[in-house]
Order: C-alpha cells, then structure tokens, then sequence
C-alpha cells in the first residue's frame, strides 16, 4: 500500500525520470485517441445510441469550454473508462492518474470555441486559421475541427485527426474555408450552409445521416 501510494505521488512530487514520462505520454496519447474516435464513431453510428445517449452533447450547437464535459451520464461512463484502458496496458499508478487529468482537461481543447475567430480570420493553412496563433493553432485548429463536428455530425470523430485520416472520416479541406466564410463561424448548426460531402467514400450517405441526427437536436443543417 505505502508502494502504491509513494507511486501515485510521483508524479506530482516530480520524482517520475524524464524518459517515462514522454513515453506514457506518447502511450496514453495513443490509448486515449483512440478509444476516443472509436467510441464516439459508435454514439454515432447506433441510432439507439445517438438518440438517447450522444444527442444530448450534441445540444451544444456551438461548442465552448462549459460543454466539453457536458453529455449523458452512460457517454461520461463511456469516455472515462478510457482511464482503465491506459492503466491495462501500462498499470503504472501514475500514468493512470495522468490518463483522468488528460481526459478532464483536453476536452477544453475541442470546444475552445474559436472556431468564430476562424471566419474572421480564414486563411490558406488547413485550420483556416492562417497560423495567426503561431505554436497556439495547434489548439485553434482542434477548436475548428470539433466545432465542424457539433454542425456537421459524422465528421471528425477524433480528438486529432489521426483517425479521421485514416478511416476517411475528415471534414473535407477543399470544403473547410467555405464552411467558415458562409456562416459556420457565425452559428455553428443554425447557420451552416455548405453540405460538405467527402470523407473517403459514402458520402451521399453519410451527409444522410448527418441530417437525420441533426434534426434530433432542432439543428438546421443547411
């Protein structure tokens, strides 16, 4: 017991060496994203689910700091038990400590809501953002990628785009300034105009669904 708790104070006495802590970084990182992508994929692709568990997230039509956290209990059960996946494939006390801190706080990240700002600020990168942040658009940029989540529905499930890259599920980049110059800085669902198809393939259909799941939140998707 005195092990464990010695250990579950380490990291916050700064006693854990350097080399560990990039490497559970790195490893919850990877964890965490992707039980992230997958399990949201899932709110979405389960009508039963949709409807009665991850609609109540999406009520947040433009996404700010309070709603990054704000969801059904059964999907904050769902999201927090990416916590136990970590401490199973590296049972370390601290790196799971690290796991719960990381999912409280990197909500904050996709729901900065400066995806307003993007409008306004529209440039040639692939956030939109014209790196007027400079280091920052790393945190603009998942800001504008979630906020294109809240109005487009089935695009960009991830926290980062590492799954949504690889599985076709990322907001077209031709279709992205578009979205931000005609209104989806200035309203998210309420305003959205574009209909965005892309995403890999499965367009037709996935923009299909995208309407059915925004209806159910009163969001106006065109």
């Amino acid at each position: 017991a005195a092990d464990a708790a010695n250990a579950a104070n380490a990291l916050d006495a700064g006693t854990v060496p350097l080399l560990p802590i990039v490497l559970g970084g790195l490893l919850l990182s990877v964890v965490e994203e992707t039980h992230f992508y997958w399990s949201h994929r899932m709110l979405h692709a389960v009508p039963f689910l949709y409807r009665h568990v991850h609609k109540d997230h999406h009520q947040s039509f433009n996404p700010d700091p309070l709603s990054g956290l704000s969801m059904h209990w059964f999907e904050s059960a769902v999201y927090f038990s990416a916590a136990a996946c970590v401490a199973c494939v590296a049972p370390q006390v601290w790196l799971a400590r690290l796991a719960v801190k990381a999912l409280v706080l990197t909500p904050l990240q996709g729901h900065s809501g400066m995806a307003p700002a993007a409008a306004r600020h529209a440039g040639g990168d692939s956030g939109g953002g014209g790196g007027f942040l400079g280091p920052l658009n790393v945190i603009f940029d998942a800001g504008i990628d979630h906020y294109i989540h809240h109005a487009k529905f089935n695009y960009n499930y991830g926290g980062n785009p590492l799954w949504d890259i690889l599985m076709g599920t990322r907001f077209p980049e031709d279709k992205l300034r578009a979205f931000l110059e005609k209104g989806g800085g200035r309203g998210g669902n309420e305003k959205t105009r574009t209909g965005g198809r892309g995403g890999g393939g499965g367009g037709d259909a996935r923009e299909m669904e995208a309407r059915k799941q925004a209806e159910l939140v009163g969001a106006k998707y065109d």
